[in-house]
């Protein structure tokens, strides 16, 4: 302590003054000031003393505040005065009435920060100026305890009526408290001090001290403490010995006593006061702190305390376990001890024990029971026990036996080690018992029982229990269960979640028991839901629900109880947070049978503060805090209200049973609220928890989660975080990876995000939110505010050369780096604003969205002197953002400066390194990574400004400075921006700032940073890089030749690589990619180019290879030399490829546009890598090539070599040299060919579902030109098919070099079919297709096959480029008309005939195709007039889609025409251009300043941009450009034409086409010069895509417009054919085949009315056509004269016409009319006659007749046969005979086995060796012979021996009942199975191997087409059967 006094008195004082003073002006002495009558501060109100005037002095440094009454420590409650740094503090003015100079200042004064000062000054009471003497400084050295200080005020310094405190400082943290202040004259007798109390006894104790005068007497008064007036004290007076006695005290009593001086019988000193205790004599000693009030600094009578380094604290305190005081025992970093009174001499330490509740709060503490001799002196302290407890702020009792102290001590004291927070409450020192209770209690609980263990400490064996329900108030209705020998006991038939005492004794004797021993648990949770709404338990702040619920506080300062301030009234958990130090709750224990992984947690949560944060986790010890693992933690954004909370436990997996609240570590001072806690299962769908938020970019980050059960595909939303609502937010679906890259985020944008699960299709979880906005880099200022940055204000300090600033106060940054602008800092976002100093300087580079202004004073601070502003920010690199670039500007007031103390700017980049958790600046990153500038008058480089106020500025524009930090990856650096004004001036100094940060995505591994290229060769380049990361290990380059759109890629493993067989004069680009893995890579490295220079072969490239493809290279001559005598080089010249080719996929050609060797000179070149005589090549059977054989010609690498290089060895002598070689290497594909074909057939599927294989026809076309008399020929395939068929195709590609070099086949090829339809097929190793063409016409078939074979060596494989010339054609109906129905008699025969004569009852037509693809742009444009308008040109488009993807335009003859109908004032303006899809162009008309003639006919006006009254449009001529002259009938046809515009632009309007012009100027005239190239500028043009028809206007005062354009492309075909008449098909009554073209149709007899017939025309393409015809039939007669008759002799018999109603009757031969005859037989043998009858009858408008005829027989009888033979032939018997009958029957072993009219018979149906009799009987109708003789013959079959072949026939074939299957051949029975055309099996006939002929029933079928199979085990045909109707 340091005093500037005349004179101090000092003391320790407890005395507490009782009385103040009001005074606007102290005029009357003593003026007292206790600060008790104000009431004291709050967060809310700052009280302050009357009269007073407190203020405090800014700083930059530290948050200074005015002095105000504070209630938190106070000498005399319940108001002090506190005074922190920058504190100032005026009393009110003292009247001029008392003398200053004979003033006495008493004060109490307390510190509790170490170095505070509180300064005394004498003010003259203004304010600024303020005239101040500073009379005193006292700067306590003992912290937290209340001193009394006494000041005088000599007469040098009394000049001021206002006495003024302050603190010693306004930049450093200072802490002050001020109580009982007293002002009054100064006293001439002086008090005693240093009262020392000793002897202490139970009833005397001698009084000792100092005396400050010579006076010879005192007077003393004592009184118990516990007393707080004087006014009964005891008076010992006339005391003249020091020291003296006090006899007849009390024992174990507190006492006060005062002493004061008696200098004379009127003058008395002030009062010294001390306190002391008696010793405690009597026991039992008691003591429940309640008798002493509470607060701080308050202790115990007679009690002591002492700490190692007065820094501890001990108090009586508001937390007790019998209110309303409890003893705290505190300490920070040092032991602190609380000594007990002395105990009485009488009493032995050791037969004591000292019983007490005892409370911690915090985890560390603990208590040490000891005994000292010395109570001011912590050396003495023995240890005797040690207790502690595993429940934060719960109460337990607790006893320590002295027994085991062997000393002389006579205090009892509790000693604390660090950080203890312990708390004692009814304190008992007694006796030992001769029975000492149980101690070390612990109880394990379940759900249903609880297991209590103790130890025991008489070493008894039986003891006493009692448990009962805490709800029970009385232990009297609960039984006593004895127990023996092992300390444990199970309590059974518990209550789930049920509070529950217990309490056990000792049994040492049967008269011996000892006390009883507490406890208290509660069971555990076994049934959910459990919910806890803290309703039940009070509030208040030591209110908590120990035994069910447990906390662990670890800070004095800290509390959690039940609080007020609930979400549902009256109760809530409150965390009270005053520390850093974590907080815990602990719920009850949760069953082992609910497994905690299975549960979720509900409770609302309200945090004070929205930095602050609660971590929600299990604990498996509920007093142990390192058990705890967290599960979740939420800091709310929404200070101070409540949110839903929910917390998932699917992802613990340990053995906690315990849920726990765990407060942060950094918490600090704030309030946490928790609500409705409700323990219940998991749902089915456990949303994910645990969102981890994670590498942010600018447009992406990573989502890592816990997974919850049931789910494997998860959802995301994000959202702005400042859209409340989630409705627009965005979703990503389909997440099934963890963590998960969202991408495409909107950069520099606040996020909010939600995720949930998806178990199905129908259950999803419930959201889980990541609470905290989501912010990432923000260098750049993106946000548009500080976030991430810190910003500092200080002053300039600085002295000549040498720099400073005042203590940096922070201003931005923690909690606040959300701002946009404070003070000295803001961020600029207007991209267009401009400097307000300097206009020229933007306050945004160019490049960036943000900056930000540094030191730039505002409106309110404009006047600042001195002032600094400092921006920091911290950058954590790695590789995406390792590339920093830092963009800056400055603008000062230009002036003369000496040095530092003028304007400063400063812009680093720092290294950061922890030291101890903090990270501290070391350094900059680079030597040059600063700028650092002090201003000067005229700094060089800059520019200067002068405004209208003729102020001058010197400004630095924008300057940008970019730093590599890869070196600094995985480290941190520090971006520092300072920038000053000068010192003690008020001028403007400021800076710009803005910044951004470049790097490669986030990935595991990195490619090289810098890539250097060294010693460039023609074929290689030396790579080299330093190692991104130490572990890098193996590259992969990419290279391509610049331009070319593939890259090549090597791997290799050193960064020092030679990168060969490049190609020479080639300028190329490569990146390099580090290997992160086998599969995965690293982001790429930037391109670097290098370049590559000529190939020379020379002595460098001798066994070298290099690789060439349309590259040259040379002798060792070079371009302009002669080569080389005397050398022998060897080289290789090999075919580029893609390092990624397994092997060469084209070999190499080598043309010699010049080649001279001289004499004895010679070039051998070799096929493949190495020299070897069987691979020698030679040309024109030359191999040896000398002088000038080869110029001009070729070398070819063999197709069958796989390397496809030439290797060539070129020896030269010693004599002549000559001009050497230029020679070209070229690529030539390796690929053998490929045509595409097609099978010579093709299958059909017609609707009806027949099948049927065609043939593919060739047509030549022939069209005659009637122009030039020529004929054109054409010459194509075609399928030809009816429409909706389905047509089967099969290509059948041809391999003219197969096996050459590898080998080909169909099924290795892939086929890429074009229907012509705008329909596209791929088909991969299988060479059919099908296709069905919906319109009936004409359509190119395309075919293209890619042979596969080839694809392992080239990656695609080789294609055919051939067109197969084939066209789809498609049948169309031929038929025309049908006739109207004709009238005719049933029964009468119509003859029903096609053709093309319009006669014919049905008229088919010819049919003619001409189809093309053309393409119309078909609206009114105007064409702008050139110069005068903003365009030159007009274009407009057509757009094709209907060719094969990337068929390209091959042949000038693919453009048929283009046709332009437009008008225009003069056509010398224009150009005329066509550009395809890929902007090629051709011209069609060059513009060429000359030719006067209108297009078409212009309208009115002739300048302009646009079309309006004055310029409309004229009459358009349309103009067509083709190779070929145009004809509207056929299309295009060859010829020459004329122009329609020609060389001087005259319009030949008579023909408007022309050639299109390429080159279109002649050197000479300027004027079109024609050329018949035609469009070939447009080969290799794609042919789908936009074609553009620009028309250019390059003079004014002319305009025109186009009205509409044409563009015809590809190939016309023209298709001419006749529908031929193959087989027409007619359906009645009867079937009927037509036969040249006409059917007779004969109506049945029995029909009339209007009868159908349907007709089906088969055309020449197979295409079956069907219509009908109708017939309008009159009945005929129906006459039946029924069967002829015959018999052997002669007979008559009566014939009747019946028809009764006939018209007429006719008999004939002989002419009768009647209805019947009597009709006689011929009378002679061997003879008929026939009768024949007509009926006819009229229906009014026709006749119709019929006849019929009826033959009457006589037969003779035959003789017998005679002459029966049999034959055998092959495999039959061949039987014949003699007779003149008329038929006859053939018998076989007596069975009929044949009716005949022949003399002989075929009989197959024989087995081998069997014996065959035949007879044969004669017939003359029905006269029959008597049987022949019998003949018998035994059969040998000769099939044993030949095979017999098989045969079936079908007869009659179509038909419409029936069909005879025929069969020849048939060795086993077989199996007949009919089936339609859709496949449908529709009969199945067995087939007997003896049967040769089967009748099968069709009458049933529907018409159509059938398929029949017969099959057995040596057979399977199938035959084609046709049912008509």
């Amino acid at each position: 302590m340091t005093i500037n006094m005349k004179h101090l008195l000092f003391s320790i004082s407890l005395f507490f003054l009782s009385f103040g003073s009001f005074a606007q002006t102290i005029n009357s002495l003593p003026y007292l000031e206790p600060f008790d009558d104000y009431g004291v501060s709050t967060n809310d109100n700052d009280v302050r003393p009357q009269y007073w005037s407190v203020y405090s002095m800014y700083s930059y440094v530290t948050n200074n505040v005015s002095p105000y009454i504070s209630g938190q420590y106070s000498s005399s409650a319940p108001g002090s005065l506190f005074i922190g740094q920058g504190g100032r503090a005026r009393l009110p003015i003292i009247d001029n009435s008392i003398r200053i100079d004979s003033l006495r200042i008493k004060f109490k004064l307390m510190s509790t920060v170490a170095n505070s000062t509180l300064k005394l000054n004498l003010s003259d009471g203004s304010y600024y100026p303020e005239n101040l003497i500073e009379f005193a400084s006292i700067t306590p050295t003992v912290l937290n305890t209340w001193q009394v200080y006494e000041v005088w005020i000599d007469t040098a310094n009394a000049l001021y009526p206002y006495l003024k405190l302050s603190s010693g400082t306004i930049d450093n943290i200072e802490s002050l408290y001020i109580d009982d202040i007293e002002i009054s004259y100064q006293n001439t007798c002086e008090r005693p001090v240093n009262i020392n109390v000793s002897n202490i006894s139970a009833n005397s104790a001698t009084i000792g001290f100092i005396s400050q005068d010579n006076e010879t007497q005192w007077e003393i008064q004592y009184k118990s403490s516990f007393d707080i007036s004087w006014s009964n004290a005891t008076t010992v007076s006339n005391v003249t010995t020091n020291p003296c006695t006090l006899t007849g005290l009390a024992n174990s009593t507190p006492y006060d006593l005062r002493i004061r001086a008696i200098c004379s019988p009127s003058e008395q000193s002030d009062w010294t006061t001390t306190r002391f205790h008696t010793s405690i004599s009597t026991l039992p000693y008691l003591n429940s702190f309640d008798n002493y009030g509470t607060g701080a600094r308050i202790m115990p009578y007679g009690w002591t305390k002492i700490s190692d380094y007065n820094t501890s604290t001990s108090t009586v305190f508001t937390y007790n376990y019998s209110s309303p005081g409890g003893l705290i025992i505190m300490t920070n970093s040092a032991n602190n001890y609380v000594i007990a009174p002395k105990i009485d001499t009488s009493i032995q330490l050791n037969s004591l024990r000292v019983k007490f509740q005892y409370s911690v709060l915090s985890s560390a503490s603990g208590l040490i029971v000891g005994v000292m001799t010395d109570p001011m002196d912590t050396n003495t302290f023995v240890p005797v026990g040690e207790v502690s407890t595993n429940f934060i702020s719960s109460w337990e009792e607790k006893e320590v036996l002295l027994s085991s102290y062997t000393g002389n001590g006579k205090y009892i004291a509790f000693k604390t080690p660090y950080n203890s927070q312990s708390i004692i409450d009814n304190l008992e020192i007694s006796t030992i018992p001769s029975c000492i209770r149980p101690g070390n209690i612990t109880l394990n609980v379940s759900a249903n029982s609880a297991t209590i263990s103790f130890t025991p400490q008489n070493n008894e064996t039986q003891w006493k229990i009692q448990f009962k329900q805490s709800a029970d108030t009385s232990w009297a209705n609960f039984p006593e269960f004895d127990f023996s020998n092992t300390p444990l006991f199970t309590m059974i038939g518990l209550l789930s979640t049920t509070a529950y005492d217990v309490r056990v004794k000792a049994i040492c004797s049967a008269n011996n028991s000892s006390e009883w021993a507490y406890s208290s648990f509660l069971t555990a949770i076994d049934s959910l839901p459990w919910v806890e709404s803290f309703d039940s338990y009070g509030t208040g702040s030591t209110t908590f629900p120990n035994y069910k619920w447990k906390k662990i506080v670890n800070s004095s300062n800290s509390n959690i109880s039940i609080s007020t301030g609930a979400f549902s009234s009256p109760g809530a958990l409150r965390f009270n947070t005053s520390s850093t130090a974590s907080s815990y709750v602990v719920s009850p224990k949760i069953d082992s049978s609910i497994p905690l992984n299975t549960t979720k947690v509900k409770f609302k949560l309200r945090i004070q503060y929205n930095t602050h944060k609660l971590i929600v986790g299990v604990m498996s010890d509920p007093t142990d805090a390192n058990t705890f693992v967290q599960i979740e933690e939420f800091n709310l954004n929404e200070a101070n209200t409540w949110k839903d909370i929910e917390v998932l436990f699917n992802s613990y997996n340990g053995n906690g049973q315990y849920i726990a609240f765990k407060t942060a570590d950094n918490s600090g001072t704030c309030n946490i609220y928790i609500d409705d806690f409700e323990i219940s299962s998991l749902p089915t769908c456990v949303r994910p928890t645990q969102l981890n938020i994670s590498n942010i970019t600018p447009t992406s980050m990573d989502v890592a989660y816990f997974n919850g059960v049931n789910a494997n595909q998860w959802e995301i939303e994000y959202k702005p975080y400042s859209d409340t609502s989630w409705q627009n937010a965005v979703r990503v679906s389909n997440i099934t990876t963890n963590p998960f890259t969202l991408s495409n985020l909107p950069p520099s944008t606040v996020l909010s995000l939600r995720m949930r699960a998806i178990c199905s299709a129908t259950d999803s979880s419930e959201w889980t939110y990541y609470e905290k906005p989501i912010y990432g880099e923000n260098l750049d200022f993106s946000y548009g505010n500080f976030a991430n940055w810190k910003g500092y204000s200080a002053l300039n300090t600085s002295m000549g050369a040498t720099l400073g600033f005042s203590d940096w106060a922070q201003t931005i940054g923690d909690t606040n780096d959300l701002i946009s602008r404070t003070k000295f800092l803001r961020v600029n976002s207007d991209t267009n604003a401009n400097d307000v100093t300097v206009p020229n300087l933007k306050a945004i580079p160019s490049g960036y969205n943000n900056s930000a202004s540094i030191n730039y004073d505002t409106a309110y601070y404009q006047y600042n002197a001195s002032r600094a502003s400092k921006l920091i920010y911290d950058l954590d690199v790695d590789f995406t953002n390792y590339l920093l670039t830092l963009n800056y500007a400055i603008v000062y007031r230009k002036n003369n400066y000496n040095f530092y103390e003028g304007p400063y700017f400063s812009m680093e980049v720092l290294n950061l390194v922890d030291s101890n958790g903090v990270f501290v600046e070391n350094g900059r990153v680079f030597p040059d990574s600063y700028y650092d500038t002090v201003g000067v008058f005229a700094p060089a480089g800059w520019n200067s400004y002068e405004n209208s106020s003729y102020e001058n500025y010197n400004w630095k524009p924008w300057t940008e400075k970019q730093i590599d930090l890869s070196s600094k990856v995985g480290q941190k650096v520090r971006v520092k921006i300072i920038a000053s004004k000068p010192k003690n001036q008020y001028i403007k100094a400021y800076s710009y700032f803005a910044g951004k940060t470049e790097g490669f995505e986030k990935a595991t591994c990195y490619p090289p940073l810098t890539v250097n290229v060294d010693d460039v060769g023609s074929t290689y380049a030396n790579i080299s890089f330093d190692r991104t990361m130490p572990t890098d290990s193996n590259w992969v380059i990419q290279y391509r030749e610049i331009g070319d759109s593939v890259w090549n890629q090597v791997y290799f493993d050193t960064n020092n690589y030679f990168l060969r067989n490049l190609l020479p004069e080639t300028n190329y680009e490569a990146f390099i990619q580090t290997l992160c893995s086998d599969t995965t890579y690293s982001d790429s490295s930037h391109v670097f180019n290098f370049s590559t220079p000529t190939l020379y072969i020379d002595s460098t490239f001798n066994n070298q290879t290099a690789y060439l493809c349309g590259k040259y290279f040379y002798d060792d001559g070079g371009q302009n030399n002669n080569h080389s005598n005397n050398t022998n080089y060897t080289f290789t010249i090999c075919p580029t490829r893609k390092t990624t080719d397994p092997l060469y996929v084209k070999r190499t050609k080598v043309n010699f546009e010049e080649f001279s060797l001289g004499q004895g000179d010679v070039l051998r070149a070799y096929s493949g890598r190495t020299i070897n005589p069987l691979t020698q090549l030679s040309v024109e059977n030359t191999s040896n090539f000398t002088g000038n054989f080869l110029e001009n010609k070729s070398i070819f690498a063999n197709l069958s070599d796989t390397s496809g290089c030439i290797t060539f060895k070129l020896i030269t002598d010693t004599a002549i040299t000559s001009t050497g070689f230029k020679a070209y290497a070229d690529c030539i594909d390796r690929c053998q060919r490929v045509i595409a074909d097609l099978d010579t057939v093709f299958t059909k599927y017609d609707t009806l579902g027949n099948i049927s294989n065609h043939l593919i026809k060739t047509i030549t076309d022939s069209v005659y030109s009637d122009m030039d008399s020529t004929w054109t020929y054409n010459t194509y395939r075609t399928v030809d098919f009816c429409e909706g068929d389905l047509i089967a195709l099969t290509a059948k590609p041809q391999f003219p070099d197969n096996n050459s070099y590898y080998n080909q086949s169909i099924n290795n090829c892939i086929y890429y079919w074009s229907f012509g339809d705008r329909y596209y097929d791929t088909i991969n190793y299988n060479n059919m297709v099908g296709h069905i063409w919906n319109e009936p016409k004409a359509y190119k078939l395309e075919l293209s096959v890619l042979d596969t074979s080839f694809s392992y060596l080239n990656g695609v494989g080789c294609k055919s480029e051939n067109d197969i010339n084939t066209i789809i054609r498609i049948s169309q109906n031929p038929i025309k008309s049908v006739k109207a129905p004709v009238e005719i008699c049933s029964g009468t025969p119509f003859m029903l005939n096609v053709g093309y004569d319009t006669n014919s009852t049905i008229v088919i037509d010819s049919i003619k195709r001409v189809e093309k693809i053309t393409g119309i742009f078909d609206s009114l444009v105007f064409i702008p007039d050139g110069p005068n308008c903003p365009s030159l040109f007009m274009e407009t488009s057509i757009f094709f889609d209907e060719f094969l993807p990337n068929e390209t335009f091959d042949s000038i003859n693919d453009l048929r025409s283009v046709c332009i109908n437009m008008e225009h004032s003069f056509v010398g303006d224009l150009s005329i251009e066509l550009y395809c899809p890929n902007g090629q162009k051709t011209i069609l008309k060059h513009f060429n300043y000359t030719g006067g003639s209108d297009m078409g006919i212009p309208g009115y006006g002739n300048s302009g941009c646009e079309m309006s009254l004055t310029n409309l449009p004229g009459t358009g001529w349309t103009y067509c450009y083709s190779n070929q002259y145009l004809d509207n009938a056929r299309g295009v046809i060859s010829g020459n034409m004329t122009s329609p515009i020609d060389s001087s632009n005259t319009i030949n309007n008579s023909k408007y086409y022309q050639t299109p012009v390429q080159n279109a100027t002649s050197a000479a005239t300027g004027f079109e010069t024609p050329d018949l190239n035609g469009f070939s500028t447009l080969l290799g043009c794609p042919m789908n895509g936009e074609w553009k028809l620009r028309i250019s206007d390059y003079w004014g005062n002319d305009n025109g417009f186009l009205f509409w354009w044409k563009l015809d492309l590809g190939q016309i075909t023209t298709w001419d054919y006749q529908a031929g008449l193959d087989t027409v098909l007619v359906d009645g009554v009867n079937n009927y085949n037509l036969s040249n073209d006409t059917v007779v149709i004969t109506p049945m007899i029995d029909t009339s009315g209007l009868i159908r017939y349907d007709v089906s025309i088969i055309d020449d393409l197979g295409c079956v056509w069907d219509t009908a015809t109708y017939l309008n039939v009159a009945q005929s007669p129906i006459l039946n004269l029924g069967s002829d008759s015959s018999s052997c002799a002669p007979f008559s018999i009566l014939l009747d016409c019946e028809n009764p109603d006939a018209t007429s009757y006719l008999w004939l031969p002989y002419g009768d009319t009647t209805q019947t005859i009597i009709a006689n037989s011929p009378q002679n043998g061997d003879s008929s006659i026939s009768y024949i009858a007509q009926v006819t009858n009229y229906n009014g408008s026709i006749y119709c007749t019929s006849s019929d005829t009826i033959t009457l027989f006589v037969s003779s009888t035959p003789l017998s046969p005679t002459n029966l033979n049999i034959e055998e032939q092959h495999n039959l018997f061949k039987i014949n005979w003699q007779s003149n009958a008329q038929s006859f029957e053939l018998y076989r072993n007596d069975t009929l086995i044949a009716i005949t009219q022949e003399q002989e018979y075929i009989d197959s149906n024989l087995v081998h060796g069997e014996n065959y009799c035949y007879e044969v009987k004669a017939f003359n109708g029905i006269c029959e012979s008597d049987i022949s003789n019998e003949v018998c013959e035994v059969f040998l079959d000769i099939n044993t021996i030949e095979t017999n072949n098989f045969n079936a026939y079908l007869y009659p074939n179509p038909t419409s009942n029936k069909t005879i299957l025929r069969v020849e051949g048939l060795n086993e029975n077989a199996n007949v199975r009919i089936y339609d055309i859709t496949g449908r099996l529709v009969k199945t006939i067995e087939l007997n191997a003896n049967d040769e002929e089967l009748e099968i029933d069709v009458e049933n079928f529907a018409k159509g087409i059938y398929n029949i199979r017969i099959s057995n085990s040596t057979i399977n045909i199938t035959k084609k059967l046709i049912v008509n109707r």
